[in-house]
């Protein structure tokens, strides 16, 4: 119910009206943030892939032209942000001698780290199809949702060690959940979405920075009537959209 592109390999199960599908992937096109900005490098430098679990049940009867779908899934992720940590022991500083200028550059250190960012997202959705109408919903839960262009990400909890500059993280949580009606006329189909979503923080006091799409972000919604005419095999949908389509409240960043 989240929109990614990602490099994967899916392994699915099927039992009669159920089905089972394990799924390991990467990033490419949609990325993680982190302190180099975003880029894949922090789900490579973890070496395990992200992992995705979904079950889902489908009834379709060919008579009435009716169907039912539902589903729930568990995906977990581990993001390692840094291999490395430089702290400068002393500034760069000019000393004059004589009236000559000369230049101490900066002196630092490199320590190796490997604090991980882990977290857990889950999904559910359901589909009805009646004859003349179809229903449908959905919602996710996650931990860090930023790779797929959903509010949240990560942040720097605390600094664990001064001195060589080691920190610990922690998931800013969102929520997103959606619902569609749709009529399954021929000629016109009018239909209505609906979507909410809610940043929900860190849930503990944190240093920053952040690691996060809208941080800054309470909340945003979305109405959007539309209505769709079918000729054969061609359609023309006509979104009606409320004059902002993304709509929210700002507020400081969520703690």
């Amino acid at each position: 119910m989240v929109f990614s592109r990602n490099p994967q390999v899916k392994i699915t199960q099927h039992i009669g009206k159920f089905s089972l599908a394990f799924t390991m992937l990467s990033q490419v096109d949609f990325m993680s943030d982190g302190p180099d900005g975003t880029n894949t490098k922090y789900i490579r430098n973890s070496v395990i892939p992200e992992s995705d679990l979904q079950f889902q049940f489908r009834t379709v009867n060919s008579a009435k032209t009716t169907e039912f779908l539902c589903g729930f899934g568990v995906n977990w992720q581990m993001l390692t942000p840094r291999l490395s940590s430089t702290i400068t022991l002393s500034p760069a500083y000019d000393t004059v001698i004589d009236g000559k200028v000369y230049h101490h550059d900066a002196v630092s250190a490199t320590y190796k780290t490997d604090a991980k960012s882990m977290a857990m997202a889950y999904n559910a959705y359901a589909k009805l199809k009646l004859k003349t109408v179809t229903f449908k919903l959905g919602g996710e839960y996650g931990g860090n949702n930023n790779a797929y262009t959903m509010l949240g990400g990560y942040v720097v909890k605390s600094v664990t060690d001064p001195t060589r500059g080691f920190v610990d993280y922690a998931n800013i949580r969102s929520f997103a959940a959606w619902a569609e009606f749709h009529t399954n006329a021929v000629r016109w189909q009018p239909g209505l979405f609906l979507a909410y979503a809610k940043n929900l923080g860190a849930g503990v006091d944190v240093t920053g920075p952040y690691y996060a799409r809208g941080s800054n972000i309470d909340y945003a919604y979305r109405i959007s009537p539309r209505l769709v005419f079918n000729v054969h095999k061609f359609s023309r949908p006509v979104n009606l959209n409320i004059p902002w389509p993304l709509m929210g409240r700002q507020t400081e960043k969520v703690m």
